[in-house]
């Protein structure tokens, strides 16, 4: 049995998904700096056109209730908005010449809130 990379009408982009479909914030970030700046250009203008209707589809299902096709359709979109920095910024490469060192990046968990609007 196979499994469908993403949705019918996203298939034009499964092409992007066994590279680009990343879940964790930190695994984006080092793909996002060990780049090269025309491989990032080629996924971004491949993707970010299309993230409108990704996220008019993905509005359909809860967070933690999405199916695995939609999951990574979620996760190539969050991986097109990262890396939208460096083409947006007009950056010469795909990281800050003078940046913090990425062997001390440490991200933090994300805070989810109760329906009361205090962390759970």
């Amino acid at each position: 049995m196979s499994t469908q990379m993403f949705p019918d009408a996203f298939m034009n982009l499964a092409e992007w998904g066994d590279e680009w479909v990343i879940a964790d914030v930190d695994e984006r970030y080092l793909k996002r700096i060990n780049s090269k700046l025309d491989k990032i250009r080629e996924f971004y203008q491949a993707v970010f056109p299309r993230l409108k209707d990704i996220m008019e589809y993905l509005d359909q299902y809860p967070l933690d209730g999405m199916p695995p096709e939609a999951k990574r359709l979620f996760d190539l979109a969050l991986t097109a908005m990262e890396m939208s920095h460096p083409i947006d910024l007009n950056w010469s490469n795909s990281d800050i010449d003078d940046h913090f060192p990425s062997e001390r990046y440490m991200s933090l968990p994300v805070l989810r809130l109760a329906d009361d609007g205090l962390p759970e």
